[in-house]
């Protein structure tokens, strides 16, 4: 009789064991997927034409305005939780994550406005990556969401944001006349601190016109403004530098 254990006894062993073998490979293929997937874009990522851009095109970013009414004190608890974990990723400077985190928030049920916000975020943490194709990309959704909920304090956003990346790849003429549109919108609904941004941004674009007297008079409005309105000491001085190196007239 042998040891007792049947054929029965061995065949229970190989599909234990092989069911075992198969689960262990599933649970690694979802980890493996998990990790190293590309979540799909939320938008058309255009190509970026080889040397197209500058190097250090991150690097040379001036302040990107922020817009995110809505969205941190949303009644949804997943929204929220999303929007603030990505949002923490743009802190540490871990903008890949944080885009990964903006696009499932927008998998989400959303208002124009929310649309606006995230696809602003998600254009801001491209630009901080030095991708300006896909920040336009993005932004241009942002600008059209924005519109159609007419939410103007966030168009002016964006507009301006889309004038710091033309600016960046040296089309000065369009980026003076986003930062004129946002501008315009910043004055019509009474944003100083929008407004002090984007004449800032113009007195820069206008020093690399070579155009001085401009220029100066757009940093000493955005200098005024940033008084007026107690801003940081670091736009106060960027732009109290900029004043000193053009001189007087």
């Amino acid at each position: 009789m042998g040891n007792g254990k049947g054929w029965d006894f061995y065949l229970f062993v190989v599909a234990f064991g092989s069911i075992a073998f198969l689960g262990v490979a599933v649970t690694f293929g979802r980890w493996l997927w998990r990790h190293f997937r590309k979540p799909p874009a939320s938008f058309p990522l255009p190509a970026i034409p080889p040397g197209g851009y500058p190097l250090d095109f991150a690097t040379k970013l001036r302040d990107l305005a922020d817009y995110v009414d809505g969205l941190p004190a949303a009644p949804e608890k997943q929204k929220r939780s999303l929007f603030m974990k990505a949002r923490a990723e743009q802190e540490k400077h871990h903008y890949s994550t944080a885009i990964e985190l903006f696009r499932d928030c927008l998998g989400l049920e959303l208002s124009a406005k929310e649309k606006a916000v995230l696809h602003l975020q998600i254009g801001n943490s491209y630009s901080r990556l030095g991708e300006p194709g896909h920040a336009l990309a993005a932004y241009q959704l942002a600008l059209s969401n924005a519109r159609q909920c007419e939410e103007m304090e966030a168009e002016g956003a964006v507009l301006n944001n889309i004038g710091l990346v033309y600016a960046n790849k040296g089309e000065l003429d369009k980026a003076l006349t986003h930062y004129q549109q946002a501008l315009d919108i910043d004055r019509k609904i009474g944003n100083p601190l929008g407004e002090a941004n984007a004449l800032g941004n113009m007195g820069f674009a206008l020093v690399q016109k070579r155009k001085h007297p401009a220029a100066r008079k757009c940093f000493r409005a955005s200098y005024e403004l940033y008084l007026k309105l107690g801003a940081s000491p670091g736009s106060l001085a960027k732009v109290k530098k900029a004043l000193d190196e053009l001189g007087e007239e």
